[in-house]
């Protein structure tokens, strides 16, 4: 039994076609076919009934889709592990699209000149799942941005915040507080928790609540939002880095 083929046999029972694993795997439909007819001759006994519209699994092909999904899951932390055994370096991920100034970073390559640093930039969402598949030790994000995974978090450092408006709204309203009172706030983070605690710095500082929240996908479409007068952002916030639990 090829372990490697076997991804064949959990593609074409996960979606219940033939067709549809093969083109998932890239391989023909013919090859497919004859594959799981091998493999089904090898093990004695049916692993799918053959229907109109599909397949879908025997009891024995059950049993059998069971126990092979927890092997080859087995096999691959194995390998995973092994290849961080001899990984060297510190391997970092970033997810702000912001600039940084990480005096940090340079500080630790000054105590450990021999540890190389390596980076990647993805959205959090990627960073997450390679942390949690280790193929990363850390990754450095904003608290304006909200994990989904359990890491343990480390702040590392504070960035004063400010408030950026355009000058036409500025020139409209006069004052910051007028301002935040008839602009909303444009931010990239959908986190509530973000939200609610620039509204209570706004009330710390000038008094005053904006009404509502501008959600940007990117950094540019932000900037330009702002830059035509129709909303206000703030700086970026304090930095953390998750590490595994």
């Amino acid at each position: 039994m090829d372990l490697a083929k076997i991804q064949y046999f959990l593609e074409a029972a996960r979606l219940t076609n033939f067709t549809q694993a093969a083109r998932n795997c890239h391989i023909a439909q013919t090859t497919m076919t004859k594959y799981i007819t091998q493999l089904e001759k090898e093990l004695g006994c049916r692993l799918f009934r053959r229907e109109h519209r599909g397949v879908s699994l025997t009891p024995e092909g059950r049993h059998f889709y069971e126990g092979m999904a927890k092997i080859c899951q087995e096999y691959q932390d194995l390998r995973d592990s092994l290849r961080l055994k001899r990984r060297k370096g510190l391997y970092l991920g970033i997810a702000m699209q912001e600039y940084i100034e990480a005096l940090w970073l340079r500080r630790f390559e000054e105590a450990f000149p021999d540890c190389k640093l390596y980076f990647s930039f993805h959205d959090i969402e990627e960073l997450e799942e390679s942390l949690e598949n280790g193929t990363l030790d850390g990754f450095l994000f904003s608290d304006a941005q909200s994990l989904m995974g359990r890491f343990t978090c480390q702040r590392l450092f504070a960035i004063r915040q400010s408030f950026i408006c355009s000058k036409p709204l500025l020139e409209r309203y006069g004052t910051v507080g007028d301002i935040i009172a008839h602009s909303p706030f444009v931010t990239k983070s959908n986190s509530p928790a973000y939200a609610a605690k620039i509204r209570q710095h706004c009330r710390h500082a000038f008094h005053q609540e904006f009404l509502s929240v501008h959600l940007c996908k990117t950094l540019s479409e932000q900037l330009l939002t702002v830059s035509l007068s129709q909303a206000l952002p703030s700086c970026p916030c304090p930095k953390a880095m998750p590490i595994p639990a």
